[in-house]
């Protein structure tokens, strides 16, 4: 029996060690520890409970203030305070704008360099990159001279010997199975990821005065000024126009950059879509209630379990895309999935949406996700449009 031991885990906020037992090729045991100690719980202890939100955000800069949200509905629920409902509404602005922004960067920033050969971009052909763009998505900067730009600060960047946050990867491992064109492509959108989530996060220096960590939360309500006739009030007119523009932009982010850059690179890794225990064993606490928040039939996201998919490429409406098409992916050798533990179950709350210390079942997890964005997408506009009535009545 041979031990393996992952120490520290990447990409993750703190520190995670894995420790697996392997026999025969399979993993027949594994432990999972967090080694990094935070000390949240002593910093609030003897902390007026109505401030415990505060500090609790710090945990994470990056899900920021999924925390915030689960003190205060913590508090809030042990007194039994309901909540406004203009308060409901920014609180749901602030949370869909964070896991919209939070699903991008994860991907991104936090996850894609684990498929991602960066140094393979360079000997990619900027046209058939280009070529590659323009069938899976209608994305306006997909020129062969876009990317060939792209390209060149590439070179730059590994020229100069100073390769910053590229510096640890493990560039042209065989287990990199992305051809060089699709390597130049999420490249390219990495970067143009970066400059998008800096600016659709706005959201949350007008709603909550700052990000990470927003500062307008309340036991009870936001404290968010909403005044109709007053420039100077936190939300009016113009800083709902400016939140309507975001959201809009995101959108067009999310339907011609993310899904399709998702759905390409993982065509290309598919046999990862056999590991783990997918959306087997999953619950969902549901969450974005429309009205009162302890009805889960006013929940945008239902409460339950969710459906059991079939492999993403066999879904209606879900093509291979057209690189994978030509590209013929090698047998890897895996051990055979084992019947899943049913003793243990997996929670995603979406009352706190973010899953990132789940790694691949919470990926997997997502597809589910992915299907809603339209009804999402549609419920964003519809609260916007609330929130203007909502606040003119005010």
């Amino acid at each position: 029996m041979a031990r393996i031991v992952v120490d520290p885990v990447t990409r993750i906020e703190g520190h995670l060690r894995i420790e697996a037992n392997l026999e025969g090729g399979k993993i027949t045991d594994a432990w999972s520890s967090g080694t990094m100690f935070r000390g949240i719980e002593l910093v609030l202890r003897g902390r007026d409970p109505r401030e415990a939100w505060i500090w609790a955000q710090r945990i994470c800069g990056v899900c920021t203030m999924v925390h915030a949200i689960a003190s205060v509905r913590a508090v809030e629920n042990a007194l039994q305070i309901e909540v406004p409902e203009n308060a409901s509404i920014v609180r749901n602005l602030i949370a869909g704008a964070q896991m919209i922004h939070d699903h991008v960067v994860h991907f991104y920033h936090l996850h894609a360099l684990d498929w991602v050969d960066v140094a393979s971009a360079l000997k990619a052909d900027p046209a058939k990159t280009s070529q590659l763009a323009q069938s899976i998505s209608n994305c306006e900067k997909s020129s062969a001279s876009y990317f060939r730009g792209v390209q060149q600060r590439i070179k730059g960047v590994i020229d100069s010997g100073q390769l910053s946050l590229f510096a640890s990867g493990y560039w042209g491992h065989p287990a990199y199975l992305l051809p060089p064109e699709a390597n130049l492509l999420a490249v390219a959108h990495y970067l143009e990821a970066l400059t998008w989530q800096s600016e659709f996060i706005r959201i949350h220096a007008v709603l909550g005065g700052k990000n990470p960590h927003p500062q307008s939360f309340l036991v009870g309500g936001m404290s968010t000024a909403m005044d109709p006739n007053e420039p100077g009030a936190v939300i009016n007119p113009e800083t709902i126009g400016l939140m309507r523009d975001l959201v809009r932009g995101a959108r067009k982010f999310v339907e011609d950059y993310y899904v399709p850059d998702v759905l390409a690179i993982a065509s290309f890794y598919k046999d990862w879509f056999t590991r783990g225990e997918g959306l087997g064993n999953f619950l969902c606490y549901g969450d974005y209630a429309s009205g009162d928040r302890d009805d889960p039939a006013t929940f945008l996201f239902p409460r339950g379990t969710p459906p059991r998919l079939p492999n993403p490429w066999s879904m209606p409406g879900t093509n291979t895309p057209k690189a994978a098409q030509t590209t013929s992916i090698p047998p890897r050798a895996r051990p055979t999935p084992n019947t899943p533990d049913r003793k243990l179950l997996t929670i995603t709350s979406m009352s706190t949406p973010n899953t990132r210390g789940l790694r691949h079942p919470a990926t997997m997890a997502r597809r589910w996700r992915w299907a809603r964005w339209p009804v999402w997408w549609s419920a964003m506009r519809r609260e916007v449009k609330r929130s203007v009535i909502a606040w003119t009545e005010f």
